[in-house]
């Protein structure tokens, strides 16, 4: 059994351990082979990968500031809800960018790793 500590620069933290995930042997059944964990990674990078393009392209944002300069936003609660959202959203994509980072950089170690072994 194995556990893993992980602390990021927000002060969350989580961990990871064997019992995490379900015990899966080369014979058992419930294990998919190889190619399917590949196929589905695959798709869910993929999908992953289009929605964060779609979501790079700034347009509902783009909106968002045609709206807003139109006139009608004048409220300080309006500004402070539309203003920690955006702060919220900020977070959310400096955290993404991070993870994105480090799941790149751990994919590269599995490679090395296996590419060592053979």
């Amino acid at each position: 059994m194995f556990r893993r500590d992980f602390s990021g620069a927000t002060g969350h933290s989580f961990s990871i351990s064997s019992s995490t995930f379900p015990r899966l042997s080369e014979g058992d059944e419930t294990m998919a082979p190889h190619v399917d964990h590949v196929e589905v990674l695959d798709k869910k990078i993929t999908e992953l990968s289009y929605a964060l393009a779609h979501l790079g392209k700034g347009t509902e944002l783009s909106e968002l500031i045609r709206i807003i300069k139109g006139g009608g936003w004048t409220t300080p609660a309006e500004f402070a809800f539309t203003e920690a959202i955006i702060d919220s959203m900020q977070v959310q994509v400096k955290a993404l960018s991070n993870l994105n980072m480090k799941l790149l950089a751990a994919g590269k170690l599995v490679a090395t790793k296996e590419l060592v072994a053979r």
